[in-house]
C-alpha cells in the first residue's frame, strides 16, 4: 500500500538495490495512524484501539472470569 511500486520496479530493473532498499525503508518509516484511524472511524469504531480496548470492559471481564490473581505467572 505505502510502497513506491514504480520506483522499485525501475530499481529492480536496473539492478539498484540501494534505491530499491531505499523505497521499501521508506514505505516501512511512513506513518499510516491517520489512515487507519479513518478507516475505523468508517465502520463506526473509536479511531485509537487502546481506547475501545479500554473502553470495552473486556479486561475487568476477563479478570472478574479468572478469579483473584489470575494470570500472574510469577507468582
Amino acid at each position: 500500500l505505502t510502497v513506491d511500486r514504480k520506483k522499485l520496479a525501475k530499481a529492480r530493473a536496473e539492478n539498484d538495490a540501494v534505491t530499491a532498499e531505499l523505497a521499501l525503508q521508506e514505505a516501512f518509516n511512513t506513518d499510516v495512524t491517520p489512515l487507519l484511524q479513518m478507516a475505523r472511524i468508517e465502520k463506526g469504531l473509536e479511531p485509537d484501539p487502546l481506547v475501545a480496548y479500554k473502553n470495552s470492559g473486556y479486561f475487568e471481564k476477563i479478570c472478574e472470569a479468572r478469579g483473584a490473581g489470575a494470570g500472574k505467572g510469577w507468582e
